[in-house]
């Protein structure tokens, strides 16, 4: 589950700055040619997962912030733009299903769209980035994604639980 943020941020973020690397790699055009059927509903799984992951490190971001700030800034960045390419990319299902019914709600986001769509590009390579970092950052901690341990069932009856000593028999000629 802590990969799936990150790894949603990267293929967010690279169907945002599509543009760019089209221009810069053209050989790219069909993939992005197939993904762009989804735009919105990337976009709005972003947004789901950005409030999602922001929700979940709220309460943890004092302690990961003194224990390991690059990870706090990377995991704040990463919530932040996320959350930013998940409205530009799903704005247009946003809008369709949740905000039209409120005037005001729909014209303060149509106002934030019309501010990030300028910095469409850089945000998406941003988002990108950020999820690679997170993703490099959790692969270095002991408890992150795949690599995390189960933890043990403790009963509290450990005491309790006879132990079985086999002593070596000692052989008396």
């Amino acid at each position: 589950m802590q990969l799936l943020y990150p790894i949603l941020a990267i293929v967010g973020g690279l169907v945002a700055a599509s543009s760019f690397v089209v221009a810069r790699r053209p050989d790219a055009r069909p993939i992005f040619d197939r993904l762009a059927p989804f735009q919105g509903a990337i976009g709005v799984a972003m947004l789901v997962a950005g409030i999602l992951w922001l929700l979940r490190a709220l309460p943890h971001l004092g302690g990961l912030m003194s224990a390991a700030p690059v990870t706090g800034v990377v995991t704040i960045a990463s919530i932040v733009t996320m959350l930013g390419v998940g409205l530009l990319l799903g704005y247009a299902l946003v809008d369709r299903y949740v905000l039209s019914k409120n005037a005001a709600a729909s014209a303060g986001a149509e106002a934030a769209l019309r501010r990030l769509v300028s910095v469409q590009a850089p945000l998406g390579l941003a988002t990108a980035a950020l999820g690679a970092a997170s993703i490099v950052l959790c692969a270095t901690q002991p408890r992150c994604g795949a690599s995390a341990q189960a933890p043990t069932l403790q009963t509290g009856f450990e005491s309790l639980t006879p132990r079985l000593v086999i002593e070596p028999l000692a052989l008396h000629p």
